[in-house]
């Protein structure tokens, strides 16, 4: 019986953690506000000797959406630095948006693409 009452602890642990799921843009909780959609956009900074990991923006309808200060942090609100473009867009499914649309930009000639990822915020179940 305390095995069972345990596990049923851990489950609501587990799901707690999961409903306080946060998405900070300078220190704005995107998921609190009355947003639908945003737009994750970004670089892999692959061809850049000096740069590792990927330069991402997320535009929720904010002033100035590609400002260089734009930090994207999780509950502590600390900026995360991402491995690629695809890692920030999991971090974005993992904490409640999911993908509607994808477009990628760049010519050919070396330019690097721009990833543009146009995301929904889930709904919860009613």
């Amino acid at each position: 019986m305390k095995q069972i009452a345990g596990f049923i602890t851990l489950v609501c642990l587990l799901a707690t953690l999961n409903a306080s799921a946060q998405v900070y843009v300078n220190n704005v909780s995107i998921n609190k506000l009355s947003v639908t959609y945003c737009q994750l956009r970004g670089v892999n900074n692959e061809s850049d000797l000096f740069k590792t990991g990927a330069t991402v923006w997320l535009d929720y309808g904010q002033l100035s959406p590609y400002q260089t200060k734009n930090k994207i942090g999780g509950a502590d609100q600390k900026p995360i630095r991402f491995n690629s473009v695809v890692d920030a867009l999991n971090f974005m499914v993992a904490n409640g948006w999911e993908l509607v649309s994808l477009h990628i930009t760049g010519e050919a000639d070396g330019d690097a693409h721009e990833f543009v990822y146009l995301l929904k915020k889930k709904t919860e179940p009613k």
